[in-house]
């Protein structure tokens, strides 16, 4: 009787091939939903780092302008500001004045430093008196 069992479900193991296709196709489906669902979790990840970059720039350039701005308010009070390190939210600038005293005209140059993202501006301003007017602005890159 076992012989006889073991015949039967071997032969119908080997005659019976309906389940294999969907087998198979199952496996290739769960494949495709496996790379497409870790593509779109890569694309996330850079898309939420590349982000966080512009953001921090952004923070950059604003801090390196606040700087400028900070360095033209010490100018005014004082002519012979030769620049120095400030800090702006979570970013560091280094200022450099390029004449001292700056008594008519000179430029304001600004590194600022976020977090990694350095961006750097430029400014050339006219004194007269205590006003301190910018004549042109620049990032340099």
């Amino acid at each position: 009787m076992l012989k006889n069992f073991k015949q039967l479900f071997v032969s119908r193991l080997r005659s019976d091939t309906r389940g294999a296709a969907a087998t198979v196709g199952i496996v290739v489906l769960t494949a495709l939903v496996l790379v497409v669902t870790s593509s779109l979790v890569f694309l996330t990840i850079g898309s939420i780092e590349l982000g966080e970059g512009t953001r921090a720039s952004g923070h950059a350039i604003g801090a390196a302008e606040s700087c400028v701005h900070e360095a033209m308010l010490r100018i005014s009070r004082d002519t012979s500001y030769s620049g120095g390190a400030i800090s702006v939210g979570n970013a560091d600038c280094t200022i450099v004045i390029s004449a001292t005293p700056c008594s008519s005209s000179c430029t304001i140059t600004v590194e600022s430093d976020n977090n990694g993202y350095v961006r750097n501006a430029s400014a050339a301003i006219s004194v007269s008196g205590s006003s301190v007017d910018i004549t042109s602005w620049s990032e340099i890159d």
